[in-house]
């Protein structure tokens, strides 16, 4: 069975599983990006949206769960959230573009055109594609749009 939610991936409420001392940017709801989407805030409303390949200079973090929305539900429009700043060697869960098949551990994701999401990289010698996160702990299969990451 595909992993479509963060919850069924049995850490809780967590995106961000390593010990330690991210720091988190303030922000307000889009009311469509969940916790675990790969964000940018926008300069003209302050609201975190989800960031694809087109719009990565506008990447921020990875949005948080918001204490009074469930962890796969997008918080409502206007309400503050929180963004955390991925740090290097730190272990997240992010939601990806389903890969249409097996993808091993050790798998690197770069920027996605699906907004608020990251891709398995296909071409590691083009420009265009920047490794930023590894799969760890878990493989992901056809269907998967969750996942354990490190962020490089």
């Amino acid at each position: 069975m595909a992993n479509t939610a963060i919850a069924s991936l049995g850490y809780g409420d967590k995106i961000a599983l390593s010990p330690g001392g991210e720091n988190r940017i303030p922000a307000l709801a889009d009311g469509t990006a969940k916790a675990g989407n790969i964000v940018g805030i926008a300069d003209a409303d302050g609201k975190a949206k989800g960031t694809d390949l087109g719009a990565n200079d506008v990447f921020h973090g990875i949005l948080d769960k918001r204490y009074d929305t469930a962890i796969d539900t997008a918080p409502t429009a206007g309400d503050a959230v929180s963004v955390i700043v991925p740090k290097s060697g730190n272990k997240y869960i992010i939601r990806v573009t389903d890969p249409g098949g097996a993808l091993v551990t050790g798998s690197s994701l770069t920027w996605s055109a699906t907004a608020g999401t990251l891709v398995k990289c296909t071409n590691l010698a083009t420009t265009l594609e920047r490794n930023v996160a590894i799969v760890v702990d878990t493989a992901l299969s056809n269907g998967d749009t969750v996942a354990i990451v490190r962020w490089l």
